[in-house]
């Protein structure tokens, strides 16, 4: 379906300002077909969308030939192309107070000449859900958990993991199960219809003889004080793995995704400034209330989500040592190969070459982080991390 176009003067829909030939028009409705139909993922926020697709020359001169002519027409609203090659994803996000949302979801509707494939995608994911359900008692629980941290490489691990010819995924990597309502309020079968059968487990075991693991990844998980238990209550013999990164780096770049998804106005230095004011009731709430969540507190928490002391004090307390595995993202980053290698020693799986070499979703912040907020910020990090060094026996270069 074709946007409807924008007055260039007032931005509201109305006249285009440059009229298209008919080859024109069917050319651009083809890009829409395309863009709303083709992508690999679509994330849902309260003034739009955002959509991720691969990083190739054809979807990014599509994207940008598409965002070039929206930005002549729909004045009013934001339509924001980021690339980040070394994820091999390009994102395009389409917001707006009004009517943006309404304009996407009808892009979305195939003209009636190419329905059926989107007729079809939809019924046969519902089909999907239902016998995954159905088949829930026969599927195994996780073996492991990346638990975070946010904007700490957790996403480049599982994307590594994911590589291994041992490992079978969730269907999500995501769940939420255990931090957000109505996951949990739907039982432990919900939870289970997001991993594999048994039967594959055995066959890959005794079968294969090339061994065997499945998990999740929902960063989220290590900030909550109340998680450990509720996840130890339903999976007390999966190992947890937490990935750090200096919270300097961590907190700007969970700026700067903020910013390009246009939920950020504040410079850096005015958020971190603002974030007690912002979070003031939020920590107190979610130590009460299970499974407390706050849109707030996701978005805003800067500077709490670098104190991982704490943080993994809470899992500690609940969880055997050895259960618990601790990778910082540096080293992630910058020695990938060992690091991998160390986390499948942890899981007790066979080394497998070549996985590093794949690619990952590595993305380093965009923006320079000014000197002086630097240093104030590794100042006031300083003591939080002396402790986190005691805990786990271990220093990180983070001083600088």
């Amino acid at each position: 379906m074709m946007p409807r176009e924008c007055n260039a003067t007032t931005g509201r829909p109305g006249d285009a300002p440059h009229a298209l030939t008919p080859r024109q028009q069917e050319h651009v409705r083809q890009l829409h077909v395309d863009v709303f139909t083709k992508y690999r993922e679509v994330e849902e926020f309260d003034d739009g969308y955002s959509f991720r697709y691969p990083s190739t020359r054809e979807w990014l001169s599509k994207l940008e030939e598409l965002t070039t002519y929206w930005k002549g027409r729909l004045l009013a609203w934001s339509v924001e192309l980021i690339a980040e090659p070394q994820q091999d994803t390009i994102h395009l996000r389409i917001s707006g107070a009004k009517g943006a949302k309404q304009f996407i979801e009808a892009s979305m509707q195939q003209p009636p000449e190419i329905s059926k494939r989107y007729v079809v995608r939809p019924l046969v994911r519902k089909v999907l859900r239902g016998y995954r359900m159905l088949t829930a008692p026969l599927r195994v629980k996780p073996d492991f958990v990346i638990i975070g941290a946010a904007k700490a490489g957790s996403t480049s691990l599982w994307s590594y993991l994911s590589q291994h010819p041992s490992v079978v995924p969730s269907f999500v990597k995501e769940i939420y199960y255990f931090d957000l309502w109505p996951g949990w309020a739907r039982g432990g079968l919900w939870y289970r219809a997001f991993f594999p059968m048994a039967l594959q487990k055995f066959h890959r075991e005794h079968v294969r003889k090339i061994g065997f693991a499945t998990g999740e990844c929902t960063p989220c998980y290590l900030l909550h004080p109340d998680l450990p238990r509720s996840v130890f209550e339903v999976i007390p013999n999966a190992k947890l793995i937490a990935t750090l990164r200096n919270p300097v780096d961590r907190a700007y770049s969970h700026y700067t995704h903020n910013v390009r998804r246009g939920l950020e106005t504040l410079s850096f230095e005015e958020a971190i400034e603002a974030e007690e004011g912002r979070l003031r009731d939020e920590p107190e709430e979610m130590r009460v209330h299970k499974n407390f969540y706050d849109s707030k507190f996701n978005n805003f928490s800067y500077l709490c989500r670098g104190l991982y002391a704490e943080q993994l004090e809470n899992w500690m307390s609940v969880y055997p040592e050895d259960q618990l595995l601790v990778v910082s993202a540096e080293n992630l980053f910058t020695d990938t190969a060992a690091t991998v290698e160390r986390v499948v020693d942890f899981l007790g799986l066979p080394r497998a070459a070549g996985i590093s070499e794949r690619g990952s979703s590595v993305s380093p912040p965009s923006l320079e982080l000014n000197r002086e907020t630097r240093d104030q910020l590794i100042a006031y990090f300083r003591s939080p991390n002396e402790r986190l060094y005691e805990l786990l026996g271990t220093r990180f270069d983070w001083d600088r």
